[in-house]
């Protein structure tokens, strides 16, 4: 069945199939509206039942981060506290900086809860919407979690979104990323220390 219309998307979402499923929530992914969020919502909360659904549950996740409606905070909340694959995690992570009017308390929030998912779908979100922290303790406070040794896999996104932020917050930390042996991370942080954000095509 191919995808032309809100209704057909919205449909899908009840499909027996999960790849069906997914395909309805990808559609309205890219076609973004506040009216699609309640039938997102009772979609989702019948998906969340099964973890071997977690790319449709990502993509229902992303649709409704991209909704813009301040509606959906409570679910994926609530999403968090669920034995969810870690990539739910992260579609959530990043869903609730897209939604947030306060950029610091999303970061907060995320760090405070010790996922590295979320935390990388946060940093996402932000080189993503090329958003930024205010203050100087929220930004202090991520590139210290990011720099610990086991959240490695953090430093790209941070460095990605770093274009935006205050130079002196991050330029002590996108130097050091100038070195890594990884392509991708060198070439965000030298756009990045450019103030210049590169274009990614995350899942």
């Amino acid at each position: 069945m191919h995808v032309n219309s809100r209704e057909a998307a919205i449909s899908l979402l009840a499909n027996p199939r999960s790849a069906k499923r997914r395909s309805g929530a990808k559609w309205l992914r890219k076609h973004p509206d506040p009216e699609n969020v309640d039938a997102l919502i009772a979609a989702l909360t019948k998906e969340l039942r099964d973890l071997r659904t977690w790319e449709t549950q990502y993509q229902m996740i992303m649709a409704l981060g991209a909704s813009g409606s301040d509606r959906v905070t409570h679910v994926l909340e609530a999403a968090l506290r669920l034995p969810v694959e870690p990539m739910v995690r992260l579609a959530v992570g990043d869903a609730l900086v897209r939604l947030s009017d306060d950029v610091d308390g999303a970061l907060i929030d995320a760090l405070e809860s010790s996922s590295s998912f979320r935390v990388e779908g946060a940093l996402r979100a932000l080189a993503m919407t090329h958003r930024a922290p205010e203050k100087a303790t929220t930004a202090a406070a991520v590139v210290d979690f990011v720099t610990r040794p086991a959240n490695a896999q953090l430093r790209f996104w941070l460095a990605a979104s770093a274009a935006g932020w205050e130079p002196s917050y991050v330029r002590e930390f996108l130097d050091s990323c100038l070195l890594d042996s990884n392509e991708d991370l060198r070439r965000a942080a030298e756009a990045s220390l450019q103030r210049s954000y590169l274009k990614w095509n995350p899942l």
